[in-house]
């Protein structure tokens, strides 16, 4: 895995460098082990739908494999057993993100305010915003059923080669809805939205310059520490390309953790 951190228990702060003024200001703690909670908490919640999944294909896998042809509409029909679950998991993966990018925006309001910056009244989730969470939700979605599917169809037509007529076995062939990977799926959006709240804030108090921080810990990968303290304006082109999760771009090298970057735009002056 990219960033084993991420599935370890959690640990104490630990910052590799000293803390700048700004950089105190945050709860870097609450900003490291709430995302990492949305994610466990959401691999948990897909796990039932997955249990749901399983007892409902479970009847037809096991009239096919007692079948000797393979039939492309009875497995159709199996896959739409399977994507009837979407709209489920969809809702659950747009409330993970819901609730993390409002993580975000209460976080940057409660920095702002001990900066002495002055804010109106919370920000309500724009349009915008909230159609980019949905959508976000659909891709992670899709990014955990398509390989579930894939593997599943494959693991029935294995099984009717093999003459196998264990339910349980071919189910266990899929790994594609277990935790890590979806943990994996969605990591990226957690974080990204975390960023979209605390960038809506930012904007609406008039902050012009944010400074890039990844300072959460030791275990920060190179590219992370080398845009560490850069400054951008806010809104720019830097800004947008530099937004974690950090991606490969002309501004910086992508973070070693990929999806999992933990860093943050800090926002101290309007």
């Amino acid at each position: 895995h990219p960033a084993p951190w991420i599935l370890a228990e959690p640990k104490s702060f630990r910052p590799w460098r000293p803390m700048t003024d700004g950089e105190k200001l945050v709860d870097w703690q609450e900003l490291d082990e709430t995302p990492r909670g949305t994610a466990d908490a959401l691999a948990a919640e897909i796990g039932m739908i997955r249990k749901d999944i399983a007892d409902a294909i479970a009847p037809r896998i096991r009239a096919e494999l007692r079948r000797r042809d393979l039939d492309i509409d009875r497995m159709r029909a199996i896959e739409g057993v399977v994507r009837s679950k979407r709209k489920a998991i969809v809702a659950k993966v747009r409330e993970a993100l819901d609730d993390t990018y409002k993580l975000g925006q209460r976080t940057a309001r409660e920095e702002l305010t001990k900066a002495g910056i002055k804010l109106a009244e919370a920000p309500h989730t724009a349009a915008e915003f909230a159609q980019t969470l949905t959508a976000q939700a659909e891709l992670v979605t899709d990014k955990i059923l398509a390989p579930f599917i894939s593997e599943l169809l494959d693991a029935i037509e294995a099984a009717k080669t093999a003459g196998n007529e264990d339910v349980g076995a071919v189910l266990a062939r899929t790994g594609a809805l277990s935790d890590g990977p979806i943990k994996r799926a969605a990591a990226g959006r957690i974080w990204g939205a975390l960023n979209m709240g605390r960038r809506l804030v930012a904007t609406r108090a008039g902050v012009s310059t944010a400074t890039y921080s990844a300072l959460l810990d030791d275990a920060t990968c190179p590219p992370c520490r080398d845009a560490d303290g850069t400054e951008a304006k806010v809104d720019s082109r830097q800004y947008d390309a530099m937004t974690p999760p950090l991606r490969s771009s002309g501004f910086s090298d992508g973070c070693e953790g990929r999806d999992w970057c933990r860093c943050l735009w800090i926002y101290t002056e309007a």
